[in-house]
């Protein structure tokens, strides 16, 4: 067996850009500022904001060019005042290695926000799915690929 890659995806679960798009004109105050918070689900663990995924190693009794790594966790988004509602969750990769693929929930990652989650209801849990895609014929290595999370309402 073959190890591939030492891949510590550090997901990047702290979303300092978590922000409401736009505040409402007039004089109604703010809707409050919006939080991400990233919750592991059963089998996972988090330290902090990091889904260490450890190595990733190919079999060679299986008949694929790529190895893949499948990881879930649980995102809840709020607001600060409680106030409830939804949010468009967007996901980037932040320096990307060109020797993995990542996903969220089938989505393809690059350095561009792609649009995760255009209605995630603001106070519940939501479980995503995060595929890591490795080719066979990769070098061997660390790499640290820090995913970066937006949360956004039309408020």
């Amino acid at each position: 067996m073959k190890t591939l890659l030492t891949l510590m995806l550090a997901v990047s679960l702290i979303a300092p850009s978590a922000r409401a798009a736009r505040r409402r004109a007039g004089g109604t105050p703010p809707p409050g500022d919006l939080t991400i918070t990233f919750v592991p689900m059963a089998g996972e663990s988090l330290l902090g904001d990091t889904l260490d995924v450890g190595s990733v190693a190919h079999r060679g009794d299986e008949r694929r060019d790529v190895t893949k790594v499948t990881r879930t966790v649980g995102i809840r988004v709020t607001r600060t005042n409680g106030a409830k509602g939804v949010a468009a969750l967007r996901a980037w990769v932040e320096a990307p290695d060109a020797r993995v693929v990542l996903r969220v929930d089938g989505v393809v990652l690059n350095s561009v926000p792609r649009l995760i989650d255009s209605q995630a209801p603001l106070g519940a849990v939501i479980v995503h799915r995060i595929e890591i895609e490795v080719p066979v014929t990769a070098a061997e290595g660390a790499v640290l690929s820090s995913i970066r999370w937006e949360a956004t309402t039309g408020d």
